[in-house]
């Protein structure tokens, strides 16, 4: 063909501008060269079918969003379809692949669940559609983090191994092809499960998109095509070639057998010809074997589809009983309070009655009833604590918190209630601690009376309750509540702070909800500290708060 005919049949090419960005597999910046990646094998194919010329535009994700938007591009592959997207954007109909983010964490940092994120430093890409769904997930639970940019998923894992952040988010597809690169490791959090389509600017993708299915949905069903031999490619890990030692001695072979004798050099052909039929028909296994594997891959992603749909689904289900049960206490809290008042006031309108004088056994049962009454009230206010507490609907008013001013108070606060019990109330504070810490001043001091009530009134009479502070790490200040109460046994630490539970060894005659220590650690939690406890039967108890101390 001469030269004018190839440039007249290029004139009628349509160009057809793609959107190619750094997101490996997927898509794989050139750097130079061509690009690479699972969308580039496919719209390379689709476009020696439709007789399109390709050009290529290689830049950073924002970026490629902002030119699609405003059509200075007319593809972009490897687009995660969500329905605010799809305002903005035409999307193809065949999926070119199920994608999902994973949460990976450096070696020093823990990450149990969803919830273990707040307060960590998590490297993002800016705009990232698993960047918005971390943000979701992470507001609907009343989470607070720290977000890092991150330049793609290699900077992202990049700054979780050097310690830069706590946490990175990364899509599935990256997390199988190079997640072992790195030292950083994965979790079982996984979140925002999505599918990558094709996409066109809004309104003018018709045409392309279009025959983008056609051959797509081609591609998918013929199991030696460019579609599936690309993603076995990227999403298969090949074992490493090597060449065979009995090659290196039929190479030896061959060069002694042409000096030798006609006789040998049929015998080495026959044993060439033998292993190479060996070699073929290890190939036809391995590839039969590449093919069911790729048809249980696809099975095993539909069949996770699903369990995360049902996951989702659950999660909704769940918020809404979790309202359910927040509107209920709520309502509950405030019927029952409006008849206790009135119950509480009658019975003390009965004892200040100056016309009539009730008689002592009259005046026990009107004790009994208020006193009764306000263990009640007590119980609606706490289960109503509690369960705002479990919503996340507490709000934390995080400063540098003055520790002698507040324990100070504390120990005003607690004082007529030690004296009726005659104990002593003795505060020591280490000489070389912060003289702060970083947390909620309303919501420590809470925790703090809380532990010094329940040492007042499990303690024995003339009895002591010593409270200490010390700093753990440089990290944290503890805070120590110790008494020479009644103990309980090793076995029960754990049942101590549940909802509801009193222990036998601590009953006695003091009235008690079971709710205050259960209280205590979800507050401690929130305020990113930790709690604990030491005790021995007859001898005595010692609960621990570790909260963050102040900068220095």
């Amino acid at each position: 063909m001469s030269p004018e005919s190839k440039a007249a049949e290029s004139q009628t090419k349509r160009v057809v501008r793609v959107g190619v960005s750094n997101n490996n597999p997927v898509g794989i910046h050139g750097n130079g060269g061509p690009p690479s990646g699972l969308v580039i094998d496919i719209i390379e194919d689709i476009a020696k079918h439709e007789g399109w010329q390709l050009k290529y535009v290689e830049t950073i994700w924002p970026n490629l969003m902002k030119l699609l938007k405003n059509g200075g591009i007319d593809l972009l592959g490897g687009m995660a379809y969500t329905g605010k997207r799809a305002k903005q954007f035409d999307f193809s109909s065949e999926v070119v692949i199920s994608n999902w983010g994973v949460l990976y964490k450096n070696k020093s940092t823990i990450i149990d669940g969803i919830v273990d994120v707040a307060g960590k430093k998590i490297a993002l890409i800016p705009k990232g559609v698993h960047t918005v769904a971390l943000k979701r997930t992470a507001d609907s639970f009343g989470l607070k983090y720290q977000s890092l940019p991150a330049k793609g998923y290699g900077h992202t894992l990049e700054m979780v191994s050097s310690g830069e952040a706590d946490v990175g988010v990364v899509s599935r597809t990256f997390h199988i092809s190079h997640g072992h690169k790195y030292t950083a490791l994965p979790t079982n959090v996984i979140l925002n499960p999505v599918k990558l389509m094709f996409a066109a600017p809004l309104g003018k993708g018709g045409g392309l998109l279009d025959r983008i299915d056609v051959h797509l949905k081609r591609q998918k069903n013929d199991p030696k095509s460019v579609y599936s031999m690309s993603t076995q490619r990227w999403f298969s890990v090949s074992p490493r070639e090597e060449i065979p030692r009995w090659l290196y001695w039929l190479i030896g072979s061959v060069i002694v057998a042409a000096l030798v004798a006609w006789v040998q050099n049929i015998w080495l052909k026959s044993l060439v010809q033998k292993r190479t039929a060996e070699l073929q028909s290890a190939y036809d296994n391995t590839e039969k074997s590449i093919q069911e594997r790729t048809l249980q891959l696809r099975d095993e992603v539909e069949e996770r589809r699903r369990t995360e749909v049902a996951l989702v689904e659950a999660r909704e289900n769940a918020d809404v009983a979790n309202q359910a049960k927040s509107n209920f206490l709520s309502q509950m809290s405030h019927e029952l309070r409006t008849p206790l008042n009135a119950i509480l006031g009658f019975g003390q309108l009965l004892l200040m009655n100056p016309k009539e004088d009730v008689s002592n056994k009259q005046k026990e049962y009107i004790d009994d009833i208020i006193m009764s009454g306000g263990l009640l009230l007590d119980l609606i206010n706490q289960v109503l604590d509690l369960s705002r507490i479990e919503a996340g609907k507490v709000d934390l008013k995080i400063e540098d918190v003055p520790i002698e001013e507040l324990l100070n108070e504390c120990v005003i606060l607690i004082t007529p209630t030690a004296d009726e019990k005659s104990v002593t109330v003795n505060l020591d504070m280490d000489s070389g601690i912060v003289n702060s810490v970083r947390t909620d001043y309303v919501r420590l001091k809470e925790v703090i009376l809380n532990l010094l009530s329940n040492a007042v009134k499990y303690n024995k009479p003339k009895g002591t309750v010593q409270i200490s502070v010390n700093i753990q790490d440089r990290k944290f200040v503890r805070f120590s509540v110790a008494d020479t109460g009644v103990g309980f046994r090793l076995d029960d630490h754990e049942k101590i702070f549940l909802p509801f539970n009193r222990l036998d060894t601590i009953k006695r005659k003091e009235e008690g909800t079971g709710i205050g220590l259960a209280i205590t650690k979800n507050l401690v939690t929130l305020m990113n500290g930790k709690i604990g406890v030491e005790s021995e039967v007859g001898v005595g108890s010692k609960f621990w708060v570790d909260i963050p101390a102040a900068s220095r």
